[in-house]
This record gives C-alpha cells, structure tokens and sequence, in this order.
C-alpha cells in the first residue's frame, strides 16, 4: 500500500497528453459536432433524453436547440462550455449531447501502449503504484476527476488486462477499483453501456444516426455541468483523510475549489495539515500565491506545505515524491517540511 492516503485532482489538462481537447479546443469541437450530428442531436432530444433533464418544460423545440447551439456558441467567444450553458439553461440538454458527441470519438485506447515518440503521465503512474502498492488490498490512492472522459480508468484496465496472465474481468475490476476514481462532475457514462470511444461515431459515411442518437443520449445522461453541483460530499470526505494531495493539470477554478475544501467537512485539527502538491504550467507567481493564500484561508494547509511545480503533470510527479513520500515527512516542522522531502 502507499505510506500515506494520497488522492490525485485531475483538471482538463491531466487528460492533454491524450489529445483530449480543452477550452477552447473543446468549444471548437463542440461547434463541430452541433453541425455534424445535428439530426441524431436532435432525435436523442425527441426520444433518448433521460426524465429528470425536463425537456417538456424548455420551450424551444429540439431542433430550435440545435440550431441556437450552431449559432450563438462561437459567437458568445466563452471561455468555457460550462460557463456558456449556465447562461443559457434551456441548451443545456442540448449542449450536454454536442459535448458527448465530440469527447467520445477522443478516447483513444491506442494512446495507451508504450510508444517511442510519445507517452502519457498515466503510465509512469501506473509504474509507480505498482512498485510500492505489492498487495492491491489497500491502496490508500483516490483520483477525483473533474474530467467528463474515462481514459483514466480504461487505461488502468488496458494495463491489468496485458500486464497479469490469466486475470479474468472480474479482477480486473477489482484492481481498477482499488484507485478509488471519482469523477466530480459525472462521466461519458458507465463502459458496460457507452463503449470506450464511442465506436458508433467512427464509421464515417455509414453512420447510423438512430443508434448514435441513443449512444449520445446515454452518454450524455451521466454529464452534470459545473453550476449544477456534482459528487463533492464524496470528495470532500476523501480530502478529509487526505495526507497528501496533488493537482495534475487543474486550473484552481475559485468555485470548485470553494466547494472542495470550504466547510467543516474538510477541517482539520489544529497543527494537522496536508502536504499539497501541484502542476501549474502557464501559471504566474501570482496566481501560485493566491492558490497557497487560499489554502491558509481554509485550514486545509498553508504556504509551506504547498508546492506548485512550473511543469506539466508528468514533470510534476516525477519532480515531486507524490506516490513515495515517507510518512515521518508529514511530521516535520512547517519551516523544514519541503526541504526534506
């Protein structure tokens, strides 16, 4: 097992080594989808939406919808789907749709493989677990994902599948669960339903547009939007026993990181603090001391508990002892904790 409960926060860009698209990469492909699969768009409104999305009470038609969506989103210039459905609640359903159409096609399996011109922060986590986890009874890792994509857990089952002989399904499962995944804000949709990359958008011209309005309306039921909340007392309650903490590829949104760690859920006792690490490639010095004065604010840690590496996810964990961190680290005095680990 580790030496100390460890949980991973994924932002958009833990999922950018596998060329899943984020900000405005992803409201462009968005745009896309809204024109390309306008029509199974649309029929997953008329016949797939799941019961609580309300569709008899937006008074527009589904294909109204579709058509506000093709129209005004590139023009609104968001910053960020998320946002721009907030404004505009009666494309949420529709919205929701065109943002399953356009991640399914990216969960791409062939990223997983060792490759010698590219490689992903997934498989040097997937070494490092391994060499100090010897038993996968108790992991002591959790990985909170605000990421709607399932390459983190597909991977971690690509890799069971090839790496153990003879491991049936079963305990498989069993050893992907031991990562404790939690997606925040809900998911493309449980893999027994909504296969890994959405096979059905892959088969160009012989596209069949019923069954990928089905596929999208699945897909799509398990997508909460930010402002609509999400799983944060789950998260919560694993930041509560967290001793160490590390943000890969996460932009410290103010509102989810108010709802994550704000509140008696993750107040710690006096003098007992969590080592907190983090990727903040693109970040200034500023916007790092705004993130350490936010968690002095809070209680959950401060300043020299905190350290923010100026690389991507794969330089921060190999800079930073995430996974290794040895336990009597955690009970040094504030001023000598980061020099000695």
């Amino acid at each position: 097992m580790l030496a100390n409960e460890t949980v991973l926060i994924l932002g958009a860009g833990a999922s950018a080594d596998l060329d899943i698209p984020l900000g405005h990469e992803l409201i462009f492909e968005i745009a896309k989808v809204a024109n390309r699969l306008a029509d199974p768009i649309q029929t997953a409104l008329e016949n797939h939406a799941p019961s609580d999305w309300r569709v008899d009470e937006v008074e527009m038609s589904p294909g109204a919808q579709v058509r506000q969506l093709q129209g005004r989103l590139l023009n609104a210039a968001p910053r960020s789907i998320d946002r721009f459905l907030e404004e505009n609640p009666s494309l949420a359903n529709v919205g929701r749709l065109a943002i399953a159409g356009a991640l399914l096609p990216k969960e791409r399996p062939d990223y997983f493989a060792l490759h010698p011109k590219r490689s992903i922060w997934y498989q040097w986590l997937w070494g490092e677990v391994y060499d100090v986890a010897k038993s996968w009874r108790d992991l002591r890792l959790s990985i909170i994902t605000l990421n709607y994509d399932r390459t983190i857990e597909s991977f971690l089952r690509h890799v069971c599948q090839n790496f153990y002989e003879g491991l049936d399904s079963e305990a498989v499962d069993k050893i992907v669960s031991k990562f404790n995944i939690l997606h925040l804000h809900g998911d493309l949709g449980p893999l027994d339903r909504v296969p890994f990359g959405g096979t059905e958008l892959h088969k160009g011209a012989n596209l069949n547009l019923k069954r990928i309005a089905a596929l999208l309306g699945k897909s799509a039921a398990g997508i909460k939007l930010m402002h609509e909340g999400g799983n944060y007392r789950e998260a919560q309650g694993l930041l509560s026993r967290a001793k160490v903490v590390c943000f890969l590829g996460f932009g410290f949104h103010r509102d989810v990181m108010n709802r994550l760690f704000s509140g008696p859920a993750v107040g710690r006792p006096a003098g007992q603090r969590a080592v907190i690490y983090g990727s903040s490639k693109g970040m200034t010095e500023a916007e790092r001391a705004q993130v350490k004065s936010f968690f002095g604010s809070t209680g959950f840690s401060n300043a020299p508990y905190i350290d923010l590496h100026p690389g991507d996810c794969r330089e921060t964990l190999r800079a930073k002892p995430v996974i290794t961190i040895a336990p009597e680290a955690l009970g040094l005095r504030e001023e000598n904790l980061l020099d000695k680990i």
